[in-house]
């Protein structure tokens, strides 16, 4: 099933327990962004974004994990790449987000997927992307069993990277 509009809404609306991502491409191309990562490489001020800062705050403090873990080819790294630590990351932390780095040039894969996904709860959503950093969809995986195995890529995940405060890039 593809999630879009308000059944992707409705996949966040009432989380009980989880919301963890893994990002795993080298880029994201996203219309929404262009005007202000061209600013950034400017050298402005980027402010924060306020409303997803709510969001993250509303949700760990009901008890929910806010986790992803984002893997990267190692250094050099990208303008794209320290927009998201600096304007993305960043301000997301001191509001309980976990930001978790896996730098391939300091550890091997260790069995990931190449594959971006949510963890919502107990439903797995795979977001799609074209090899430019594009999305081209978000699909909910409807196999339950298949949970297992995305949760233990989380596992993976977690297991061989390390908080973002305590990356140096």
């Amino acid at each position: 099933m593809w999630l879009e509009g308000e059944a992707w809404d409705e996949s966040w609306d009432n989380l009980q327990f989880r919301a963890w991502r893994l990002e795993a491409q080298p880029v994201y191309t996203m219309a929404e962004e262009e005007e202000e990562f061209a600013r950034w490489r400017r050298g402005e001020e980027i402010p924060p974004d306020e409303e997803w800062l709510d969001d993250i705050r509303l949700s760990v403090e009901e008890g929910i994990h806010f986790g992803r873990v984002r893997v990267i080819p190692g250094p050099p790294h990208s303008d794209y790449l320290r927009y998201q630590f600096e304007v993305g990351y960043k301000p997301t932390i001191p509001v309980g987000h976990d930001v978790r780095i896996l730098d391939l040039s300091r550890v091997s894969n260790p069995g990931l997927p190449s594959e971006d996904f949510w963890l919502l709860d107990d439903k797995v959503v795979r977001m799609l992307y074209r090899e430019d950093g594009t999305q081209i969809g978000r699909k909910l995986v409807a196999d339950p069993a298949e949970l297992r195995k995305y949760e233990q890529y989380m596992q993976l995940a977690i297991a061989n990277s390390v908080p973002f405060s305590e990356y140096d890039y």
